[in-house]
C-alpha cells in the first residue's frame, strides 16, 4: 500500500528532512539472493586454464516475488508508480536486509485470477545518502 511520508520532527537538523513515498508489501514474500563477482576469465597462450582477475565490484542483487490481491488498488498502482521510478530506492525485505538499489518491477495479470503475480529484481547501487 502507498502512503506518503513527510517527516517533520521537532528537532532541527543541518540537513533538510526529505519526503517521499513507501510501499508495503503486506503479502508473503520470497527472497531469492544473487552475488555477481566482478572477474574475468583470461586465456593465455601456453596455459592449460585460464587466469582469474578479480574487480572490486560485488555484484549484490535480490528477486522478490509475491502475489498481490487483484481487489487491491493501492498496491497496484504504487508498483506501476515503483515500476516507471527513474531513481535509487531503498529496499527493505522481511529478515531485515535493506539498502538503496535499482529496481526492475514485472506485473502479470492474467483476466480470472483473483492474485497478481509480481516480481521485484533488485540490484544493489552506492550512494552516499543514508
Amino acid at each position: 500500500m502507498w502512503s506518503s511520508f513527510d517527516y517533520s520532527g521537532e528537532d532541527e537538523v543541518d540537513i533538510p528532512p526529505w519526503t517521499g513515498s513507501m510501499l508495503r508489501l503486506p503479502y508473503n514474500v520470497d527472497v531469492s539472493d544473487s552475488y555477481d563477482m566482478d572477474k574475468e576469465s583470461v586465456a593465455y597462450i601456453g596455459r592449460e586454464n585460464p587466469i582469474t582477475y578479480y574487480g572490486t565490484q560485488k555484484g549484490i542483487g535480490m528477486t522478490l516475488n509475491t502475489d498481490v490481491n487483484a481487489e487491491d488498488k493501492e498496491t497496484v498502482y504504487a508498483l506501476r508508480r515503483l515500476a516507471i521510478w527513474p531513481g535509487d530506492v531503498y529496499v527493505r525485505e522481511p529478515s531485515g536486509n535493506g539498502y538503496k538499489a535499482t529496481i526492475n518491477v514485472s506485473i502479470s495479470k492474467k483476466h480470472r485470477d483473483l492474485v497478481i503475480p509480481v516480481t521485484l529484481d533488485v540490484t544493489r547501487v552506492e550512494s552516499d545518502e543514508p
